[in-house]
């Protein structure tokens, strides 16, 4: 028995330890007071860390969470030596683990993806930024409510793995996190933390252990074999398709593993409905969860992903293959600032008027006061299948008039000529709004018809398009949550929709954020059919009918009314906010 776990009553570097919280065979957690505050101190003998080298990461560490920020991050208050024994000390937390929640049945599919999500958003911001958790397993996990605390980050010892799977009688906690380059005693990286997030939603999902219950050495043995196991096998209603991603994901080799916990995440919402009884729900897994204070809500993209190290820098967006490839280098001036070239060698396109400050007084201001981000456009160019969908549902509705709309517009190279449907980014941005000014001059009063049609045209197309569902299937499977209230099922659908369109982007301009049950705010920045355009009125019908597809799409349209509530064609600044509300009846 180690001596960590005979310390309580004694002083450990002014610590005062009490009650012995939890321990392994060579760490423990005790209730300790120091200057009248209680804290959780973690203790680890000399066998884990002969030489002091823990003391010292964990004091860097410490230092760069302080700077960077902790989002459900417990913070390591103090680290340091004393004697044989390494510490580290962390504010005392009253609160069950996620462990003990698994083990009560207690984590349904809602919990589950909004403690995922925050794991993710949470890990990727610290490994952009080189640290690593080493440890994250649902034993370190502190529910409160609806936010969780990641504790003991970074406290675990590099040579864990190797004592236990020498020593039969190691006791360790949860052996099946442990990725197989720290049985094998290597130094993790972030890929680490990948592998044991793929674990915990591997045994979320299923609501069963990874591995089979028996001694530590065992289970470390089974994961340096790389021996599969099958999510879709312990949990029939599972697509067959993420036993592959899961796989990856818990690779032997950590380079075949997804470069970030988001990649990995988006992947999951993603997968196919390959099983056929078909599931009524959405195809994304997201909470409505009101962000808290320094929350990265990747869901609604209330932050850009972080650049990992040693990630190739086309792997820091979620994107199809294709796209990726696409991603041009961001231009040094605004988005409508610069001249660019016609899509036909022609002229280029007339400079846009100079995008307006953000007014203090804005419905923007006052959201990014709420938490909600401000984002600007970096690309000058958009999907061309996206372009290729506006141009062919503009032609639809505009009818015999769609030759002089493309007078109008500066456009009249694309008459008869249909632009490229490929998964590139070359149509210039601001051909959408060039087409709406044409719709606007052409068609006068009657427009807003027009461009309502156009709207709602384009996104129900490219819903199903990116969904890759057919014809008049309205049934999709999420993995975390099956079955979904209806306000839930509103935060579902502004995912896809703010997904959908920052795939068009190739980058982050859209958010969204839920006030209540009853009200959901979208924030779209540098519209593509504002920039540019300045109007004395609320103008963007187009984006107005294309979220009411989008919740026609999701089953809602009967009960829910969208609403421009700021154009951005009347403040110049061409970011508009839309509302989402509930119909009271």
């Amino acid at each position: 028995m180690s001596g960590v776990q005979d310390l309580s009553g004694s002083v450990l570097k002014g610590y005062h330890l009490g009650d012995c919280l939890g321990w392994t065979s060579h760490t423990a957690v005790y209730r300790a007071v120091r200057g009248g505050v209680l804290w959780a101190v973690k203790v680890i003998d000399s066998q884990l860390e002969p030489d002091g080298a823990l003391a010292a990461r964990l004091r860097r560490d410490a230092g760069l969470l302080s700077d960077i920020g902790r989002p459900f991050i417990l913070p390591i208050h103090d680290a340091g030596r004393s004697g044989k024994f390494t510490f580290a000390a962390s504010p005392l937390i009253h609160a069950q683990t996620l462990q003990d929640r698994m083990s009560g049945g207690e984590v349904d599919t809602e919990l589950a993806w909004g403690i995922v999500r925050r794991l993710a958003d949470a890990l990727d911001k610290v490994h952009s930024h080189g640290l690593v958790c080493r440890g994250l397993k649902p034993a370190h996990i502190l529910v409160i409510e609806d936010t969780i605390y990641l504790a003991e980050f970074g406290v675990v010892s590099a040579r864990v793995g190797q004592l236990a799977l020498s020593s039969p009688t190691y006791d360790l906690s949860l052996p099946q996190y442990i990725a197989p380059e720290q049985v094998e005693g290597g130094e993790p990286d972030w890929l680490t933390d990948i592998y044991a997030l793929a674990v915990l939603i591997f045994e979320l999902l299923t609501r069963t252990s990874l591995r089979d219950p028996g001694l530590p050495s065992e289970t470390l043995k089974a994961t340096l074999r790389g021996r599969t196991v099958s999510a879709h096998e312990r949990e029939p209603s599972l697509p067959r398709s993420i036993d592959r991603l899961l796989g990856r994901a818990m690779a032997r080799d950590p380079g075949e593993r997804p470069r970030s916990a988001w990649e990995l995440l988006d992947e999951l919402v993603g997968l196919p409905d390959d099983d056929v009884r078909r599931t009524r729900a959405l195809a994304v897994a997201t909470t409505a969860a009101t962000p808290m204070e320094g929350e990265v809500h990747r869901a609604g993209h209330w932050d850009a992903p972080p650049v990992l190290p040693q990630v190739p820098s086309d792997m820091t967006y979620a994107a199809e293959p294709a796209e990726v490839a696409a991603l041009l280098p961001a231009p040094a001036a605004g988005v409508g600032m610069v001249q660019t070239t016609g899509p036909f060698g022609g002229a280029g396109l007339p400079l846009a008027p100079q995008k307006a400050p953000m007014p203090d007084d804005s419905i923007v201001a006052m959201l990014k006061r709420m938490g909600m981000p401000a984002y600007a456009a970096r690309h000058e160019v958009i999907l061309n299948s996206y372009f290729a969908a506006l141009m062919r549902f503009a032609a639809e509705v505009c009818g015999t008039s769609w030759p002089e709309v493309l007078a109008m517009a500066g456009l009249e190279a694309y008459l008869g000529n249909e632009p490229p449907d490929d998964g590139n980014r070359t149509a210039p941005v601001r051909t959408p709004s060039q087409l709406t000014d044409g719709i606007e001059a052409v068609f006068g009063p009657g427009a807003t018809e027009v461009l309502r049609q156009w709207g709602g045209m384009t996104a129900t197309f490219w819903i199903k398009k990116t969904q890759q569902l057919q014809e008049g299937d309205v049934t999709y499977l999420k993995p975390l949550r099956l079955m979904s209230p209806a306000h839930v099922k509103v935060a579902d659908t502004l995912y896809v929709f703010a997904h959908n369109v920052d795939r068009i982007r190739g980058e982050p301009l859209t958010t969204w954020k839920q006030v209540d049950k009853r009200q959901f705010w979208l924030v779209q920045y540098d519209n593509l059919t504002a920039l540019g355009r300045r109007r004395p009125a609320k103008s963007c019908y187009f984006w107005t009918a294309a979220l009411e597809a989008a919740l026609r799409w999701g089953g809602l349209a009967n009960d829910w009314v969208v609403d421009e509530a700021e154009c951005g064609c009347v403040t110049g600044t061409y970011d508009c906010v839309f509302t989402v509300q509930q119909i009271r009846r």
